[in-house]
């Protein structure tokens, strides 16, 4: 896909994680142990020959920047093309940056760089979307059908509940999008659109500019919806395994997920591998009372209790007597003896004393923010 050129979100201003996301943007969120949120649309870019890749930012980027870097261990730190992390978008002749709350904002602050780019084709994706695949069905399926845009979607599970967060799409029996339902938790459609669009940056940039003459504010609803009848929108159906974080409990069932042998397998198993910032660490260390099942445990880790159906990130220390299950720990963490944690996310740094109980459910966990003493 040497003629398509991609676009990442780190921010979307719909989708708060509360503590999780108070000091980073949400692409730099940690997940599975070891990675970023943004790794993983990221290596579906890379591995589907992307090599021009920009990441916008609006604040609390920082975590970010310290994770791509240079983009060397996705292979795109190079002479020609890239990784481009874009600094916050902010205009003073323009209430509409000045608010910095939506994608043609955000699209709008660019448009030189879309215009310069000597891809023919954008690929616009947001960075809460965890699956692993690449684009080629789905641009092949662009350019044979003759489109003027393309959602990647896929069918949701019967009795599914729907997200204000989400956008759902109605396609007919051609694959052409006759409807689409915004933010609407009680929409009747069940194909969901994952956050993917295939477009022309020629028609991109027209399509933003017009929305920015009209004051118009919502890709969604002012680029895509209001445009069905003008424009040839159809959409491609992915049918492999994909989750999206859109709040707390998506986040945690999904730590939770890659606990599953079949998850872990469609996820990191495939030929196409999901690339993060490498550390170096020492081995997890297992001491004289450790107890560990079900549980992936990054390198650096020190166990000496009980770990039953936890994710448990690098660095982390478990001492003698405690007792975790069902837990998220992030990076660097450490738990004294005899506490114990169920349902629980700790994010980064967080020191838990001794004789400590928290408990959380699997419908409703117990957040603790970065760098707490509890």
């Amino acid at each position: 896909m040497l003629d398509t050129m991609g676009i990442i979100f780190a921010q979307n201003e719909g989708i708060r994680l509360g503590d999780l996301t108070r000091v980073r943007a949400l692409a730099s969120l940690p997940v599975a142990g070891r990675y970023r949120l943004i790794d993983f649309i990221l290596s579906n870019f890379v591995n589907s020959g992307i090599s021009n890749v920009g990441v916008t930012t609006k604040y609390n980027y920082q975590s970010l920047m310290d994770h791509l870097g240079g983009g060397l261990p996705w292979d795109l730190s190079r002479k020609k093309y890239g990784l481009y992390i874009w600094p916050p978008f902010y205009k003073q002749d323009s209430e509409l940056h000045m608010t910095g709350e939506d994608k043609i904002a955000i699209l709008h602050s660019i448009v030189h760089y879309i215009r310069r780019s000597q891809q023919k084709y954008v690929l616009l994706a947001d960075s809460n979307v965890m699956c692993n695949m690449t684009f080629d069905d789905a641009m092949e399926k662009h350019k044979n059908s003759n489109a003027d845009i393309t959602i990647i979607y896929n069918e949701m599970v019967p009795g599914a509940e729907h997200d204000d967060n989400e956008v759902y799409i109605d396609v007919d029996e051609t694959g052409r999008v006759v409807d689409i339902d915004a933010f609407n938790k009680y929409s009747k459609f069940s194909s969901k659109a994952l956050g993917f669009y295939i477009i022309e940056g020629d028609l991109l940039v027209n399509l933003v500019e017009s929305c920015i003459a009209r004051g118009e504010k919502s890709f969604e609803k002012d680029i895509l919806a209001r445009n069905l009848g003008r424009l040839k929108v159809v959409g491609y159906n992915y049918k492999g395994f994909v989750r999206t974080i859109t709040d707390i409990n998506s986040y945690y069932n999904f730590n939770m997920e890659l606990l599953n042998d079949d998850v872990r397998k469609c996820l990191f198993e495939s030929h196409d591998r999901i690339l993060t910032k490498v550390k170096d660490k020492v081995p997890a260390r297992y001491l004289k009372h450790a107890k560990v099942s079900n549980s992936f445990i990054a390198d650096g880790c020190i166990i000496d209790g009980e770990v039953e159906g936890c994710i448990l990130f690098r660095g982390v220390e478990v001492r003698k007597g405690c007792k975790l299950k069902n837990c998220v720990i992030m990076q660097d963490s450490k738990i004294m003896e005899n506490s114990v944690l169920s349902h629980v996310i700790l994010d980064k740094q967080v020191f838990v004393d001794r004789d400590k109980i928290l408990c959380g459910d699997a419908s409703y966990p117990l957040v603790v923010g970065k760098n707490r003493r509890i």
